[in-house]
């Protein structure tokens, strides 16, 4: 547990797993693999659910630890970010075979395998912000019916006749193909300044309750303390920040399905927070959210016809009784679903066509508001990339106006317009795209983007990094003064005695609550 860095692993080492956060747990895990000192280690998504900090820190062990003992390390992941952060040589599977293998720096620069360049086509990237995602057309094969010859086949823009029936060697080549073609994007600044969503002073406390019979509260939880901002019509804000910030308790107050311990949620200039009844059943069809998990937020045991036409049945005003049917049929179109799969139900799609079941339900109202809460969190890249396009087209069609919740701030780069950073219930920087990362002013900002994988293995070993050190503190006991200064490298005196307000600090032109505010460029910076 030393080796591992667990803070007094003495003290802990008795405790049990649910004791310990996320990154701990992970830390424990790899104390357990390195036990027997082995040669090779085969490391297996290790950084798939922690936030970006976290998965630093846990990146930067495994790097220490090959380091001293001279092991081996099998990475298998996703993210195509860490391993041009630590490879030294790719292999890239499909269909249960590699279909090509090279060093790390050669595959990023000129990759030859059709699925490979599509792969890298379709990341977003948190040091620009580019076009419209490249998205791998289809679904991965089935592995009980794989297609004849090359697996790849069926979704390759290269596909000549005898790929269909014959399956390629890996072989040695020289030279390269063309790369797949990327269509351009939506502006990355909406020109609307309409506010369709005006939130102030917005405070959710739970309260910390003792006693049986007798309950009285010892405390409070502040899972968001005194949030404001504006949504403006047709436009994203994303908001980042780690687990346990308060994101996805800020989004269930803009839905109502929380009620605020106070401030307000004003939707079109009337507050949702104070709606009850009738009125705040017609405000709600004004905004909609898409859930996180396109896996567990489908009824199991409901078709796809009545899970997206369930919101017709509360609100059965919208549509007439006859025409549902067709109404859903034509939203599953709109999200391209086939129609005539109305009466199948959620296992017999993929992950990607169940979440766009999900986010033709949240368009059923035709809402002008839609809350995304990690919305690709749960995807492979190729289909992730293929619900961002989809969310993009939607928002050029129909002017809808999303709160982008995410932990990738690559994903949040490529699809918002302004960005809000949350640190333990507060907002701790607001603005544009270009603001939050290519000038960010607050060190926590600093801190996530830093920390952000970069695609691209050149400048690797001197890019610059900030590790934050030990996890967020309690929310139910949040530090004085700015809660983010037990975890900054600037903190002064001043930062425990007062809290800084969310502003427009000298030398910027966006807010940040900073006693010491300072622009940096950490995602380019070498």
């Amino acid at each position: 547990m030393d080796r591992v860095r667990i803070p007094a692993a003495k003290e802990r080492v008795n405790d049990f797993p649910h004791q310990f956060s996320g990154g701990m747990r992970q830390r424990i895990m790899i104390a357990m693999a390195i036990a027997l000192d082995p040669e090779i280690l085969i490391a297996d998504e290790p950084t798939t659910a922690l936030d970006v900090t976290v998965q630093a820190q846990i990146m930067g062990l495994l790097a220490e630890l090959q380091r001293d003992s001279n092991m081996g390390l099998i990475l298998i992941t996703h993210d195509l970010g860490v391993v041009a952060d630590v490879a030294d040589k790719i292999a890239v599977m499909y269909g249960g075979r590699i279909v090509e293998n090279a060093p790390v720096y050669d595959l990023y620069k000129n990759p030859a395998h059709p699925y490979s360049k599509g792969l890298l086509e379709s990341i977003p990237r948190v040091d620009h912000k580019g076009h419209e995602l490249y998205a791998i057309k289809g679904l991965p094969p089935n592995l009980l019916e794989m297609p004849t010859g090359c697996a790849f086949h069926p979704r390759c823009p290269y596909r000549r006749d005898n790929c269909v029936t014959d399956a390629p060697p890996l072989y040695t080549i020289s030279g390269t193909a063309a790369a797949p073609a990327t269509t351009g994007g939506r502006s990355s600044m909406t020109a609307n300044t309409e506010s369709i969503l005006e939130v102030r002073d917005l405070v959710k406390h739970f309260p910390l309750t003792q006693g049986v019979v007798v309950k009285r509260q010892i405390g409070a939880i502040k899972a968001v303390d005194g949030v404001s901002f504006d949504l403006h019509r047709g436009e994203t804000l994303g908001i980042v920040g780690e687990s346990g910030c308060g994101k996805s308790t800020l989004a269930k107050l803009l839905m109502a399905l929380e009620r605020p311990t106070s401030g307000s949620v004003r939707v079109n200039g009337k507050d949702i927070a104070a709606a009850k009844g009738g009125e705040l059943k017609r405000m709600r069809r004004n905004i909609q959210m898409v859930m996180q998990d396109p896996y567990t937020s489908l009824n199991p045991r409901m078709t796809v016809g009545d899970i997206v036409g369930e919101p017709f049945e509360i609100h059965s005003d919208v549509v007439p009784k006859g025409g549902r049917r067709r109404r859903v049929q034509e939203l599953l179109e709109v999200v391209g679903l086939n129609p005539d799969h109305i009466n199948r139900y959620p296992h017999q799609f993929s992950g990607g066509q169940r979440q766009r079941i999900g986010i033709a339900r949240g368009l059923a109202l035709q809402p002008e508001i839609i809350i995304c809460d990690e919305p690709v969190s749960a995807l492979d890249v190729s289909i992730q990339a293929q619900v961002m396009n989809l969310l993009e087209r939607l928002q050029n069609e129909f002017d809808l106006a999303y709160i982008f919740i995410a932990h990738d701030l690559s994903v949040v780069r490529h699809i918002s317009d302004r960005v809000a950073v949350m640190y333990l219930g507060k907002l701790v920087e607001l603005g544009s795209d270009a603001d939050i990362y290519d000038s960010p002013t607050h060190p926590y900002t600093q801190a996530l983007l830093s920390a952000v994988p970069v695609p691209d293995p050149e400048g690797r070993e001197t890019r610059q990094r900030i590790i934050l050190q030990g996890d967020p503190p309690s929310p139910a006991n949040p530090p004085s003064g700015c809660h983010f200064r037990t975890r900054c490298w600037k903190a002064q005196d001043i930062c425990a005695e007062q809290t800084p307000a969310l502003e427009v600090r000298p030398g910027s032109d966006h807010p940040s609550a900073c006693h010491f505010a300072e622009a940096r460029d950490v995602v380019n910076a070498q």
